[in-house]
């Protein structure tokens, strides 16, 4: 591959999307920075507290509420072994009402949410956060620190 080619790679953390492109020679650098917006995201969750991740699921009932909910497998995997079965979920800014919310479960803690026709689930929940944009992020990383889940609740849309 020459030096004026590249490929891009869209992943995410904690249901922030990052773009990153890796140069020939100089992605070290941008890669590098690009690690360290992950880690700072994931550094300010807190592991799951089921009382306090409760209240804040609590919250959330009875209003409309925009729902972000992915899965990988390690989908960011499959570059490196073309053998690697990538499965994954992706919804983004899905405008929902629950009228329950429940966590159940030491981490890795399961949420579910009740709608008037149906649930939102996800399994594998270790970490979460209330952000200064009180959003409800709540992530789960595997035994390697990778994402494997994340699920998300916001008032308003997420950029």
């Amino acid at each position: 591959m020459g030096s004026d080619h590249y490929w891009v790679a869209v992943f995410t953390f904690a249901g922030q999307a990052f773009l990153s492109q890796f140069f020939h020679a100089s992605s070290n650098i941008k890669k590098e920075r690009q690690m360290e917006r992950m880690m700072t995201r994931r550094s300010s969750m807190q592991p799951v507290n089921l009382e306090k991740v409760q209240t804040l699921i609590n919250r959330f009932a009875g209003k409309d509420v925009y729902i972000h909910l992915e899965t990988t497998n390690g989908a960011y995997a499959a570059h490196v072994d073309e053998k690697f079965f990538n499965a994954g979920a992706f919804i983004r800014n899905a405008k929902v009402r629950y009228e329950l919310g429940k966590i159940i479960g030491e981490a890795p803690s399961r949420v579910g949410l009740k709608l008037e026709m149906g649930w939102i689930y996800a399994q594998g929940i270790t970490h979460y956060e209330f952000d200064s944009k009180e959003r409800l992020l709540m992530a789960g990383h595997d035994y390697q620190g990778k994402l494997a889940v994340s699920l998300q609740i916001s008032e308003t849309p997420f950029e």
